[in-house]
Order: structure tokens, then C-alpha cells, then sequence
């Protein structure tokens, strides 16, 4: 098992939080805020696959399809993971794959699902180039039972990012003042 740590701040075990939920639900928005909270480092797991692959994600996309875009998500989840302790901002389907699940259950991370009601999304989606934006509603009713199975689930829709980290940050360690 591994040895629960502090993180510099005291808050939390530092195992590391991984931030997931759909498209647009704010996740690269809300784990730098989340990560000074908690002293921890913080990475965005689609910037990390950008960097590795010399490549943007919606041209892996285009060219090579889900299926490869998914194993090199999964390979570098595992990577950025073995890296130590950090508050990560997840792809909206990187938790879909079961080994990246057990990854992160063997290693300790804690899953947090940011979520917002669908019309919230669609206005954050719709100035985006993500590539699956065509078929966002569809996947979101696939994944919304999903996401509601994975952990802890903050919604994002009327709150800073700031209020989201601090509602983390007290649902992870209750009875503790956060502010």
C-alpha cells in the first residue's frame, strides 16, 4: 500500500487528485487553482500528449482516429502518473478506459468529476476546436451515469474557479476550514 503523504499545505493525502467530467466542465480551469491550494504540481493531460506526440490533439484525431489517440492517452497517463503527486486535468473520456481507472485506484489518486448541466456545456463547447464537439451531446448522455460512478462530483456551472477548488478541497477533508 502506499504511504499517505502530506501535501505542503497539510490538506490532503498527497496521492495525487485527477480531475474529470465532460468537455467544458472545467477542468484545465480549475486544477491550477486546485493545485496552489493543496501545494501540489499540476498538468493537463491533453497538453501532455501534445508535447509527446509533436502533434495537437484534434489532428490525431483527424488522422488517426480515436482508437490511437486513446492508447497514447492511456500511455501517457501512466507516465505523468509515475511522475509523483499532482492535481491533473484529465481528457473527458480518459477515465472511460478501465485500466486507466485501476491505474489510478492503485496508485492512490483521488477521481474528482467536475460536472455543469448540459446547456452550461454546450455554451463552453461551442467556441471550442475540440474534436469530438460534433457529437458532444450525444457522448455526454452516453457518460453522464459513467461520470456519476467514478467518485466525488462538484458542480461547476455558477461557481469561480477558485469556489470549485475550495469545494474540493472541503469535500476531501470534511470538518476542515479551507478558506
Amino acid at each position: 500500500a502506499a504511504e499517505a503523504r502530506m501535501s505542503k499545505t497539510g490538506s490532503l493525502p498527497a496521492t495525487g487528485v485527477a480531475l474529470s467530467g465532460f468537455m467544458g466542465a472545467g477542468k484545465s480551469t480549475v486544477a491550477p487553482t486546485l493545485a496552489a491550494r493543496l501545494g501540489l504540481p499540476w498538468w493537463d493531460l491533453d497538453a501532455c500528449i501534445e508535447r509527446r506526440l509533436g502533434r495537437s490533439i484534434p489532428d490525431i484525431f483527424s488522422t488517426e482516429g480515436e482508437g490511437t489517440f486513446r492508447t497514447a492517452e492511456r500511455d501517457t497517463l501512466t507516465a505523468m502518473v509515475g511522475q509523483g503527486p499532482a492535481v491533473a486535468a484529465l481528457g473527458g473520456g480518459a477515465l472511460l478506459d478501465r485500466r486507466s481507472r485501476e491505474l489510478l485506484q492503485q496508485v492512490g489518486w483521488t477521481v474528482v468529476v467536475l460536472s455543469a448541466p448540459w446547456p452550461v456545456l454546450a455554451a463552453r463547447i461551442a467556441a471550442s476546436d475540440r474534436p469530438l464537439a460534433s457529437v458532444a451531446r450525444a457522448r455526454f448522455d452516453a457518460r453522464r451515469a459513467h461520470y456519476a460512478a467514478l467518485g466525488l462530483v462538484i458542480d461547476t456551472a455558477n461557481l469561480t474557479p477558485d469556489a470549485v477548488a475550495q469545494r474540493i478541497v472541503a469535500a476531501l477533508n470534511p470538518g476542515r476550514r479551507t478558506s
